[in-house]
Parts: structure tokens; C-alpha cells; sequence
């Protein structure tokens, strides 16, 4: 005779999901530590991107001095930071997710790589792919990245939608680097 356990009926307090988890309990679950880590190394890929904008962005604005009267040299300088405020992210997450290393740096500093579905190396453009979908996702204020906190595996919208996923790099892996 199997006797249920005394927590098996709902509790006070207990959400439609079950019980209350702790604080503690939801930073250790693993789509959550994958989640975090993930944050982690893109803020350090962010911080990586506008260091290499801040020089650009001078350029601009000097020139925007030296040529304040003429109208159209002001509306290209604009066009060319806009359209350099895209492709240089694009050309950093693109090529660094399709080398040898298959990381951003920031990926490799928390020990991740991009690899698609059978595991291999994704090329060019399915990682210029996965980088557009990134930012469609985005455009929702974070929304369509919810699901990934429920997905046992941690893969997000952009995740599924480009058939690549984050995972854990190991020392047998190849272009493997600690930091």
C-alpha cells in the first residue's frame, strides 16, 4: 500500500504551480543558474561592444562640430552611427559564435559555447540568424524570454527559433579557454 507523503496536499501559501519556492531555491534551480549566467556574460559582451562604440561615437560627434551648418553631412553622420550601432554588434556576436571558439567572450568567461542541435559548430549564418531573432525577441521588453525559465534545457525564443542552444564547455571541447 503506497501512503502519500505529508506534503502532497496543498498547503496555505501554495501557488498554482505547487509550493512556494524560497529565494535560495529558485537562484540554485538549474534554468535559473543558466539564466543568470547567460545575463552574466551578455553584460560583459555589452561592456565589450560599447568600449569599442565609445571611439566612434567621438568621431561622430567631432565631426558633427566641425560640419554643424551642412545639413546633409549631419544627417549621414547620424545614418552612419545608427547603422554602426548595428553592425558592430552583429559582426561581434555573428563571428564570434561561428569560430573555432563558438563563444563571445563574454560566453567564454562563464564557461558556455553555441552549438546547434547535433552539437557542432554553427555557421556564419545561422549565428547572424540567432542574432536577429536575439533582437526581435528584445523588442518585447524581455517577455518571450519567460519561457526559457520554465524550459528544462534553458533555451530561449531565439534558442528554438535558430536550432542552436547555450551549452556548458568543457575542456575536451575544442578552442576551450577557462577566461
Amino acid at each position: 500500500m503506497v501512503f502519500p507523503s505529508p506534503r502532497s496536499q496543498p498547503q496555505e501559501g501554495d501557488g498554482l504551480l505547487g509550493p512556494r519556492m524560497s529565494l535560495a531555491n529558485r537562484s540554485s534551480h538549474p534554468a535559473n543558474a543558466l539564466l543568470m549566467k547567460r545575463v552574466a556574460a551578455y553584460v560583459h559582451d555589452l561592456f565589450r561592444i560599447t568600449l569599442f562604440h565609445i571611439p566612434v561615437f567621438i568621431f561622430i560627434v567631432a565631426l558633427l562640430i566641425i560640419f554643424q551648418e551642412e545639413g546633409r553631412i549631419v544627417a549621414a553622420l547620424f545614418a552612419f552611427f545608427g547603422v554602426s550601432s548595428f553592425l558592430i554588434p552583429w559582426l561581434y556576436f555573428a563571428s564570434a559564435e561561428s569560430s573555432f571558439r563558438q563563444a563571445t567572450k563574454g560566453k567564454r568567461a562563464e564557461g558556455f559555447i553555441v552549438v546547434d542541435k547535433a552539437g557542432r559548430r554553427i555557421s556564419f549564418c545561422r549565428a547572424t540568424l540567432r542574432h536577429l531573432l536575439f533582437l526581435l525577441c528584445s523588442l518585447t521588453f524581455g517577455l518571450v524570454f519567460i519561457p526559457g525559465l520554465f524550459s528544462k534545457k534553458g533555451l530561449f525564443l531565439h534558442d528554438y527559433l535558430s536550432r542552436t542552444r547555450v551549452v556548458p564547455s568543457t575542456p575536451a571541447t575544442p578552442g576551450f579557454s577557462p577566461r
